[in-house]
């Protein structure tokens, strides 16, 4: 497929919209739902849970307020993608899940031992190369694709994450009185990352310290484009985007082969800055993230 975008229409200005209603979109034809088999199975697994987690995805991002019902009633953690995180605004929500989730949030995600994966690939980087869930863990995975999208999954289910919540939601016991697993940890720190030093080591300016300071200071409505490098990651995990679209209109390019300078003249703002090319800035040092994480996580 080819989207051919006329050059005045890319150079004219943005409207004044907020971020896209995605209810006001549909399936054609329209999206299964739960055979009363699968929901019933689906439903006592869940039940069953000690230690539920949900895991929820860019799939599941017009699903964000029966998902935080259901968790607060199973009294699960949550988690999301890159492209989804912070999307259930919820005292036990830990954040990114994946190669850029906190090192805690990986401990507690490990702990589960029933996952609820909405919207989700669960492709390598989600899944921490195959260390993200307990291997006794049983996962459940709802999605529009026809099948699991990992081998990883024990129970499928083709349905759209939306209508499926509506349909769980009336089978899931209400947990009260000390049953509620979210209601036992300490998540304080879970979200901690450090801000990064004024200067690095080298005497060039910290990455980390860039990435969290320009979180203070831009605006809330806020758009991200940055070029490729080994500090792609600070930007991706210490500076949020207040909509998860927001996040899918500002996706960081390039991400799977990271390198210097693609995308300078592309970005907003590019042309200009490229007029004033003779003054220098100081050098971001490239402050490599961490193994196997300088990648997508979607």
């Amino acid at each position: 497929m080819v989207l051919a975008i006329p050059y005045d229409l890319a150079a004219a200005p943005a409207s004044q919209e907020g971020p896209w209603d995605l209810g006001q979109y549909s399936f054609d034809p329209p999206a299964p739902r739960l055979g009363e088999e699968q929901l019933q199975q689906i439903a006592a697994l869940l039940n069953a849970a000690q230690r539920p987690h949900v895991l929820y995805g860019r799939g599941a991002l017009d699903a964000a307020g029966p998902m935080a019902r259901l968790a607060d009633k199973l009294g699960a953690t949550s988690s999301g993608t890159l492209l989804a995180r912070d999307l259930l605004a919820r005292p036990a929500d830990l954040g990114i899940t994946g190669g850029f989730s906190t090192e805690a949030a990986a401990q507690l995600i490990a702990q589960a031992d029933t996952v609820l994966v909405l919207g989700a690939s669960l492709n390598q980087f989600q899944m921490r190369f195959g260390q993200l869930f307990d291997p006794a863990a049983r996962v459940i995975q709802i999605d529009v694709a026809p099948t699991a999208t990992s081998p990883r999954v024990d129970v499928f289910a083709s349905a759209d994450s939306g209508q499926a919540l509506d349909q769980l939601l009336p089978l899931l016991q209400e947990r009260a009185g000390g049953r509620r697993y979210c209601d036992g940890l300490d998540l304080t720190a879970v979200r901690a990352r450090p801000a990064g030093d004024p200067v690095a080591a080298d005497g060039l300016l910290d990455p980390r310290r860039v990435a969290s300071e320009l979180e203070e200071i831009l605006p809330e409505n806020r758009l991200l484009v940055q070029d490729g490098g080994h500090f792609i990651g600070w930007p991706h995990v210490l500076v949020h985007q207040r909509h998860p679209v927001a996040e899918l209109r500002g996706h960081r390019l390039p991400v799977h082969r990271p390198g210097r300078g693609f995308h300078g003249r592309r970005r907003p703002g590019g042309r200009g800055a490229h007029r004033g090319a003779g003054r220098r800035g100081r050098r971001v040092p490239d402050v490599p993230f961490g193994p196997g994480v300088d990648r997508a996580d979607r």
